[in-house]
């Protein structure tokens, strides 16, 4: 029964350390135990299952022992799922402005105005960026870069006026993120200012845009931890003992 289990001296024999059976779900980095994979487009928790352990019931103890609450979401989305799932999410378009325009919370910007009273509502802001997310989508005739335009509050009050646009990003899952290899902020306020008036002298591949980084989030939920084949019912009798202890406590 525990020729899997790892050995140790004692009292001066080689025998195996059952012991250790107690750390099968308090020690994920047992490699006795557990081994890494890295989730594949083609995987789903069912075919998973059914490659390690046989059967495809057991999905559940891949999403148990990686604490992954919701399939959708703790899952990695594949191909056309992940393009969906971006789309949907950054469905507006972004807007810059440029440093020396503002002088004034951004947050309380609420809506833009452009001079023959076409509006543009904003869903949100990020001092950090200059930055003014939209609620819509839009084109590029609509607004445009260093475009002068008015400001306006929650209430309709103007904020500012003759206010020059930064740069404008109709696709937002194109929208600076944040820089990479950056850990100064003069540095980072630098390529900002470079990002925003388009500057020749921005490396492009410091930019991280909202697609490269749910990218990297996407990827990292690849990496997950199985527990091996051969100690499946071990971690199916451990937890059928623990919920007959606390069925008979809360009996």
């Amino acid at each position: 029964m525990y020729k899997d289990y790892p050995t140790t001296e004692y009292n001066s024999q080689t025998v195996s350390n059952i012991l250790i059976r107690t750390n099968l779900m308090n020690n994920l980095n047992n490699s006795y135990f557990f081994e890494n994979y890295t989730i594949t487009d083609s995987d789903t928790p069912e075919s998973l299952s059914k490659d390690i352990y046989d059967d495809t019931k057991y999905s559940y103890i891949i999403f148990a022992i990686n604490q992954m609450f919701n399939r959708y979401f703790d899952w990695p989305l594949a191909g056309q799922k992940f393009q969906n799932y971006v789309e949907n999410k950054y469905n507006y378009s972004s807007i810059f402005l440029q440093e020396s325009q503002i002088k004034f919370p951004l947050s309380n910007v609420y809506q833009i105005k452009k001079a023959n009273t076409t509006t543009f509502d904003i869903e949100s802001s990020d001092r950090t960026l200059n930055l003014l997310n939209l609620k819509t989508k839009i084109s590029e005739t609509e607004l445009v870069d260093s475009e002068s335009v008015q400001l306006y509050d929650k209430l309709g009050n103007l904020i500012a006026s003759n206010v020059l646009l930064g740069r404008c990003v109709y696709e937002a899952s194109q929208t600076l993120y944040n820089f990479s290899h950056t850990e100064r902020v003069l540095d980072t306020r630098q390529y900002l200012n470079q990002y925003i008036t388009n500057s020749s002298e921005l490396n492009n591949e410091l930019i991280v845009t909202n697609y490269m980084n749910e990218e990297t989030l996407n990827n990292k939920k690849r990496n997950i931890t199985i527990l091996k084949n051969k100690f499946l019912q071990e971690y199916l009798t451990l937890n059928r003992n623990i919920l007959d202890i606390k069925a008979l406590n809360n009996g």
